[in-house]
């Protein structure tokens, strides 16, 4: 409903995005022969968010990265503090953000259509909405961040998600 109406998320709340991620590839995975690996982080990154939102963000992405292998694999979920200086990053602005990182080794994504995964209803998936990535470009961008998919050198995907770190702790 989010992206099909328009209706902007409301960030309202200090949060652990760790703590959703876990509980987000966790759900996304039950019962697949996809298992995943969240790192370990030394330290926390909060975000101003709706959480429920930013689940069901991470929840789509880590379900397109297990239909990516459909003879089973590993998910690899990774976390980072960056800061970008104004106009280095041409979809966000000056400041410091979480960049969340999810990988697979499943088929990637063609270069020839990288531009259009985030198109609502495009798909390359066979009974495919190609509502979950775009979704997910939405919700990050309404929490003032951004989503980008890059192909993996030897197969695969990783789907970076850049949220704007908060000042204080969840």
């Amino acid at each position: 409903l989010t992206f099909a109406k328009g209706s902007p998320s409301r960030p309202r709340e200090v949060a652990d995005l760790h703590a959703i991620v876990v509980e987000a590839a966790t759900f996304a995975l039950r019962g697949s022969k996809v298992g995943y690996r969240v790192e370990q982080v030394t330290e926390p990154y909060p975000v101003v968010a709706d959480p429920s939102q930013i689940h069901q963000a991470v929840q789509n992405l880590v379900l397109n990265a297990a239909q990516s292998m459909a003879e089973g694999g590993r998910i690899d979920i990774t976390f980072e503090g960056t800061t970008f200086d104004d106009g280095t990053h041409p979809a966000l602005q000056e400041g410091r953000y979480v960049l969340l990182e999810v990988s697979d080794r499943g088929t990637g994504v063609p270069r020839h259509l990288a531009e259009r995964v985030f198109d609502p209803f495009f798909t390359t998936k066979e009974g495919g909405t190609g509502l979950g990535l775009s979704t997910a470009y939405s919700i990050a961008a309404q929490h003032g961040g951004t989503l980008e998919l890059h192909p993996r050198s030897g197969g695969g995907t990783t789907a970076r998600m850049y949220l704007p770190l908060a000042e204080q702790s969840p």
